[in-house]
């Protein structure tokens, strides 16, 4: 665990989790918070294609908003969420990533055949 300090004393900490759903297919989760708060958040589909690690979409809480990359429609299609950072939206995301990795693996796995990439 990596820690940082902040004012008043408090330290970040990070939890890191991964698994695999599929053979080539993993999801990370990793977020960072004080005792108090939630202080950034990021979770992962990756897909290993020809031995290179692909997004397939990623949540994070970078420039201080929490919004979700859907890698599997085009280029970068952001969109906020505007979700604050709580207990309650890791476990949403989590439940998100456990639900629909099968779908959003075959979106992205379709458009690499196809050739849709800009």
């Amino acid at each position: 665990m990596k820690l940082a300090r902040f004012p008043f004393g408090e330290k970040e900490e990070k939890k890191r989790e991964t698994w695999e759903p599929y053979p080539g297919s993993r999801i990370i989760l990793e977020v960072a918070f004080t005792r108090h708060n939630i202080r950034r958040l990021l979770a992962v589909q990756t897909l290993e294609i020809e031995g290179e690690s692909c997004e397939v979409i990623r949540y994070d809480s970078c420039h201080g908003v929490l919004h979700r990359h859907l890698l599997f429609d085009c280029a970068d299609a952001r969109e906020e969420l505007g979700w604050p950072l709580t207990k309650e939206t890791v476990h949403k995301i989590k439940d998100d990533l456990k639900k629909h990795w099968r779908e959003r693996r075959e979106k992205y796995l379709k458009k690499m055949k196809k050739g849709d990439w800009p």
